[in-house]
């Protein structure tokens, strides 16, 4: 049985406020704390390294069933200084190919 996966899109959304030098998206580095945590703890693993596209930042997630899975997914959602729309996409499966490839 194929593992499934949770796709978490974060839209590309600039933190008002900081400082000139600050990151333009620190959202991400404590995004990815969080799901590091989460692996630690059991809940989920990082799927793969997340990545920029289009319009969105895209984090990945597997390694448990798919409502655990999501419910990780929600907790990203409601994490301080995460952008305040963010899309939890349906779990796929993994494929050997996928569309980031063709992008």
């Amino acid at each position: 049985m194929p593992d499934t996966v949770v796709e978490i899109h974060v839209p590309l959304q600039e933190s008002p406020g900081g400082p000139d030098y600050a990151p333009p998206f620190p959202w991400i580095d404590e995004i990815e704390e969080f799901l590091f945590e989460m692996e630690q703890q059991g809940h989920a693993k990082v799927f793969d390294d997340g990545e920029e596209f289009a319009e969105v930042y895209v984090f990945f997630i597997a390694g448990a069933a798919e409502d655990a899975l999501l419910a990780v997914a929600s907790r990203v959602a409601a994490l301080d200084g995460c952008p305040t729309v963010c899309l939890l996409s349906s779990p796929t499966t993994k494929l050997k190919s996928s569309a980031w490839d063709a992008a």
